[in-house]
């Protein structure tokens, strides 16, 4: 597994954690519930500028192919329309993939 792929469970990972800890906004809140509930379904939104901030262009477009293969191999939930990716969710495998890559990690 490359490092690329290594750092979008780990980070997805954390920001699935995160979600999970937080509390659903109060029902008056529509426009927040809307967006928590989408979270929920279809996990974290994803912005490789977002999650690895900093990073040049090449090692985006890196991590952006290696979510799609970490897709493919079962790890991810990718969801988006007209081939835009727009959130990506861990699946049983992948949770269990990060949560061993965050125990080995120093």
């Amino acid at each position: 597994m490359r490092l690329e792929h290594q750092a979008i469970l780990i980070e997805c990972l954390k920001r699935q954690e995160a979600h999970r800890a937080s509390q659903r906004p109060p029902a008056w809140q529509a426009w927040s519930c809307d967006e928590w509930d989408a979270v929920t379904d279809e996990g974290p939104r994803y912005s490789g500028p977002e999650w690895f901030p900093g990073s040049p262009e090449f090692q985006r477009q890196r991590y952006r192919r290696a979510v799609h293969e970490l897709a493919r191999d079962g790890y991810l939930e990718c969801f988006g329309t007209g081939g835009r990716l727009y959130s990506v969710k861990l699946t049983a495998e992948g949770e269990a993939a990060a949560r061993q890559l965050l125990e080995a990690a120093p």
